[in-house]
């Protein structure tokens, strides 16, 4: 995929995945000769698997850093959906406000530069206090060798793009950077 197609397959992804949220649900199954009622699909439902208009927006901007194969912008949007779900109700409303802007960035990163999120990681965990996402440049040992160039490349156009989706937002950029980061290293099984 190139850069223009990676939002357009993931946009087809959405897309699909709302439809698949209107489907109504089977209300019970026949077990052998018992009667077993499986619970209404919608009372169980988690909230926290609908992508909203502005993660949608997000996802599709940050796509085209993921990489060019579409297996690679499907795990993108399927890891952040696990890990949305595995939230607190807390942490979703966090999200509902913004902060699903860093979350994502973040995931970015460590799916389409891999060797800055290392890095990163291994700042952090020699960092005192909390981190705004203005320092995640900082927070790489940046190198510009040859083997790294494309990679770094990438990890500035993803931190321009956060850059781009927060310049209008009004507050603070002192989010859970450190627990965000922990989280993605959990289900990228980097660091």
């Amino acid at each position: 995929m190139n850069k223009a197609s990676s939002p357009q397959f993931l946009n087809g992804r959405l897309e699909r995945m709302k439809g698949a949220e209107s489907v109504k649900p089977i209300g019970s199954i026949l077990d052998g000769h018992a009667r077993v009622n499986v619970p209404d699909v919608e009372d169980v439902t988690a909230q926290a698997l609908h992508i909203t208009p502005g993660e949608t927006d997000a996802l599709q901007k940050l796509a085209p850093c993921i990489g060019p194969s579409p297996r690679r912008a499907l795990r993108f949007l399927n890891v952040y959906r696990l890990i949305k779900a595995s939230l607190k109700t807390e942490d979703i409303k966090a999200l509902d406000v913004g902060e699903y802007k860093v979350l994502l960035t973040l995931l970015a990163i460590a799916m389409g530069t891999p060797v800055c999120f290392s890095q990163v990681l291994k700042s952090l965990a020699n960092t005192s206090g909390s981190c705004a996402m203005s320092d995640i440049k900082s927070l790489t040992l940046y190198k510009q060798t040859d083997e790294f160039r494309a990679e770094y490349k990438r990890f500035g156009e993803i931190l321009d793009i956060y850059t781009g989706m927060v310049s209008k937002q009004k507050g603070g950029s002192k989010y859970r950077v450190e627990k965000y980061t922990g989280i993605i290293q959990r289900y990228s099984f980097d660091g």
